[in-house]
């Protein structure tokens, strides 16, 4: 087990500092306090250092090498504190005159315009792009955004970030291959003879889908590449094909719910998390204001649209916290 590193005060490291550079007793005057203070603060910090910093055989007492080295360390540390202190006091009134916002196409039909709207008057400019996930991803990973809400941005681009919602895939068909929802997958599997019908290969719900083919070896014979979610569902309502879909898809053609059948694919299949990040702590409270909003109405437009339309979709999506 490492040892716990001492803890280090920023008044007791300035008691010290003023001790070496005159006399205890200066100390005592520039930090406003006793003189027996003074000497208990130095105790504590060799205590807690392991150290001793001062040679008290002679008179007046002097610093040890030990404590030589640790007045240029106290120096460093002090000055590096008081960045830091300056720096969160400039981010608490700091005024972003800029924000670039990115979401990518699903997330958008969700909440884009109301982040958008609750967004624009805290700025003076505000510029918002759309797109696939990977565009969406590549701008914010390349610094062309300030503010981003897609799926699965890498753990290095969330250093301020909140999960927002997971998606678990699901088995969507027609009814001419399951006529009802949440059948289990040993009964389905039979009548998979229609194509397989997905998005373009560039898109991250191709290759999810194609993870969830192999681990589950279903059956693609012959398959269709369509462009977006309203083609693929049509496609499928209409008889043409079976599909695998993240259920926030499911909600951008809700019309064609009653078309559609949708069934589980087991705790093994793919999921996809949606993150709301921001690339510096500055943009951190347009973070927090673009997730409230985003939960909002994710909840109420899924309860009310999905949920009470298509009951079988509740077990795919799960929220996170607004707090």
């Amino acid at each position: 087990m490492k040892p716990v590193p001492p803890h280090i005060d920023p008044a007791s490291v300035a008691t010290f500092l003023a001790a070496a550079e005159a006399s205890f007793s200066h100390a005592a005057t520039a930090m406003n306090l006793s003189r027996s203070a003074v000497t208990q603060t130095i105790e504590r910090l060799e205590k807690s250092w392991g150290v001793t910093l001062f040679d008290r055989s002679s008179r007046p007492m002097h610093l040890t090498p030990q404590g030589q080295t640790a007045v240029a360390i106290a120096r460093r540390y002090l000055a590096e504190a008081q960045v830091f202190t300056e720096s969160l006091s400039a981010l608490k009134t700091q005024k972003v005159q800029s924000l670039r916002f990115v979401i990518s196409e699903v997330a958008r039909a969700f909440a884009g315009a109301e982040i958008e709207a609750a967004l624009i008057p805290q700025v003076t400019s505000f510029t918002a792009e759309t797109g696939l996930i990977p565009a969406v991803q590549k701008r914010f990973a390349e610094g062309k955004a300030d503010l981003a809400v897609a799926p699965n941005l890498p753990e290095k681009e969330r250093l301020f970030s909140k999960k927002l919602c997971s998606e678990h895939y699901c088995l969507v068909t027609p009814k001419s291959v399951a006529s009802q929802d949440e059948m289990p997958l040993s009964a389905i599997l039979p009548n998979l003879t229609l194509p397989f019908v997905s998005y373009q290969r560039d898109s991250l719900d191709w290759q999810k889908s194609q993870r969830i083919i192999r681990l589950l070896k279903l059956p693609v014979g012959r398959s269709l590449a369509l462009e977006n979610t309203q083609a693929v569902a049509q496609a499928v309502a209409s008889g043409l094909g079976w599909s695998i879909l993240p259920p926030m898809n499911l909600w951008c053609v809700r019309n064609r719910l009653k078309g559609l059948t949708i069934h589980g694919l087991g705790a093994t299949t793919a999921e996809k998390t949606l993150w709301v990040a921001a690339k510096e702590a500055r943009f951190a409270p347009y973070l927090t204001l673009a997730s409230q909003i985003f939960l909002q109405c994710l909840k109420t437009k899924w309860t009310r649209e999905m949920v009470l339309v298509k009951p079988a979709v509740s077990h795919f999506l799960s929220f996170e916290s607004e707090a």
